[in-house]
């Protein structure tokens, strides 16, 4: 449809009626069959609802989105990226993030060793003895053992197939 140039005085413009705007979009309007009818290719195309992708696809998006961010890494740090990301690197911190990096493990230990290092510090301070870190670094091994364990009953609570 070209566009109608518009008049500087607005006294010379027609303002259409209702009416005859209807009856353009009448003259103009197409039905749901001739616009099918002029594009028959789409209807017979069929697209899937979901793509198929299995383990080895998976597997190349991942080494091509490595590969590509490791080429805009300066050299040295390209080299330790391509040293985390053999096989067996990956799968072994893959078995540590899911068992010895468990958030409850972290959490656990992270408040324990805080409350219990600021109890600690308060009494040395108050009785005047010497600071020892290695109590800190203790009491976060007690507390990550403490999450851990808290987990394990919460899970054995619920049940093997609640989780």
């Amino acid at each position: 449809m070209a566009s109608q140039a518009v008049p500087l005085n607005p006294k010379l413009t027609k303002i259409p009626s209702l009416e005859e705007i209807r009856q353009r979009v009448d003259k103009q309007a197409q039905t749901k069959i001739e616009i099918e009818s002029a594009n028959p290719a789409k209807k017979d195309e069929v697209s899937p609802a979901y793509g198929f992708v299995n383990k080895d696809i998976k597997e190349m998006a991942y080494r091509r989105s490595v590969r590509l961010a490791a080429q805009q890494l300066p050299p040295l740090s390209r080299l330790f990226s391509k040293t985390i990301h053999l096989g067996f690197i990956d799968s072994l911190s893959e078995l540590a993030a899911g068992s010895l990096g468990r958030s409850s493990g972290i959490l656990g230990g992270g408040l324990v060793a805080f409350f219990g290092g600021l109890v600690y510090y308060y009494l040395t301070k108050s009785y005047g003895y010497e600071y020892n870190f290695l109590v800190f670094i203790m009491l976060l091994g007690l507390g990550f053992a403490a999450g851990w364990i808290l987990e394990f009953l919460r899970y054995l609570g619920r049940g093997a197939n609640n989780s």
